[in-house]
């Protein structure tokens, strides 16, 4: 089962692939290949005419795979592996699949995978030494003299808030970005905190942002949320109480990951405490990696399979108590305009929504209500 999805044919790759090399396309199609398509989250403005087109379409030979450009391929566990040996294969996720037709009907696969082939996994190095700000307190060291100048936009953004705090969400929407714009242009006029943004990981959009600039008007732009989505998570609320017999077995959480439900649920605390959507969503992510992690090796979000952590979200959806999940939900979905793991992130945001439409649709209630009386029911 697949959350994460797009429409591939407004792909900006797939479509630059279609009217640069026709070629290509007519050669995966012919021999029944497989056309890796970067997600939309993973291409930045002009990156799509620098990719290398051959190295993403993928013919089978005897033994495997191989790109147009002779790279050894293999697929495996969700993930695409390219070259083999040493150094290490690169290892993209994959996110779903599709298959496509062309005018001949001549069938080929579509995986679309996190990120561009090209951009390989940051190894020991200068890439690997670059900084991520994910507290308020590095970001605000990080900006030194310039937080003072955000404090002044912010403070500004605050003030015209309580004019226009009446208008609709999507009002609102457009005036946090427009707060971010000015906040961004504000710090890149000085030459040199523009040359520090090189070591940092989260330049490329810019994520102290979000952090630092939600702190600021977190209390405004959320309040303003949860008074839009009061009556919804009013109704949720009720959903979940009324299901507070399930246990983790009605929901297909496997043995071996019910072991991690008491850190998942620590970590999901934790996520209104969270002032910024950003935040939030690598909060969920924490959740989902600690609900989901085996003795024997670390995992990815990607490689995780989608019925597991389906399974897992549900259970942790029903038992925490957390009063607020549709305005959580809207401000991470609606406020975050700049992830620097959009893919990832993205795929964890729409898993956790997936979950919670499953248990609107009343799915759980059915499952205790078909569940044998011969089994005991007790609260977790």
């Amino acid at each position: 089962m697949a959350v994460y999805d797009e429409n591939i044919a407004k792909n900006p790759f797939f479509v630059a692939l279609e009217k640069l090399r026709p070629d290509l396309c007519e050669r995966v199609a012919r021999l029944h290949g497989i056309v890796l398509v970067p997600c939309c989250g993973s291409l930045e403005g002009s990156m799509v005419s620098q990719l290398h087109f051959d190295s993403y379409v993928v013919q089978p030979v005897e033994d495997g795979y191989q790109t147009a450009d002779g790279k050894e391929v293999r697929i495996l566990d969700r993930q695409v592996l390219l070259g083999s040996g040493l150094p290490p294969p690169v290892s993209v996720p994959i996110l779903f699949e599709e298959t496509f037709y062309n005018a001949k009907e001549e069938s080929y696969s579509i995986l679309c995978i996190s990120r561009p082939v090209d951009a390989a996994e940051p190894g020991p190095g200068p890439e690997a030494a670059r900084r991520h700000l994910r507290s308020l307190e590095e970001v605000k060291e990080f900006l030194g003299r310039h937080s003072h100048k955000l404090d002044k936009l912010i403070g500004n953004f605050c003030h015209a808030f309580k004019e226009h705090d009446r208008k609709g969400l999507r009002h609102h929407i457009d005036s946090v970005h427009g707060l971010y714009t000015r906040c961004l242009q504000c710090v890149l006029r000085d030459c040199f905190f523009f040359s520090r943004l090189g070591g940092l990981a989260d330049a490329r959009p810019p994520c102290f942002r979000q952090v630092y600039v939600h702190h600021g008007i977190h209390s405004l732009i959320f309040n303003l949320v949860g008074t839009l989505e009061a009556s919804q998570d009013a109704a949720f609320n009720k959903i979940t109480r009324s299901l507070h017999e399930l246990q983790h077995k009605d929901v297909g959480v496997k043995a071996h990951l019910s072991i991690n439900l008491s850190a998942a649920k620590r970590e999901l605390s934790q996520l209104n405490q969270q002032t910024s959507p950003l935040l939030k969503l690598l909060c969920l992510r924490k959740v989902a990696l600690t609900a989901t992690r085996t003795p024997s090796r670390a995992v990815s979000m990607e490689a995780v399979c989608a019925d597991d952590l389906l399974s897992v979200i549900l259970y942790l959806l029903v038992k925490m108590e957390i009063p607020n999940w549709m305005a959580n939900l809207s401000y991470m979905r609606n406020f975050c305009f700049s992830q620097s793991s959009k893919d990832e992130l993205s795929y964890c945001l729409s898993t956790f929504e997936a979950a919670v439409e499953y248990i609107k649709l009343g799915k759980l209630q059915h499952v205790l209500a078909v569940r044998s009386p011969a089994h005991p029911t007790a609260r977790s």
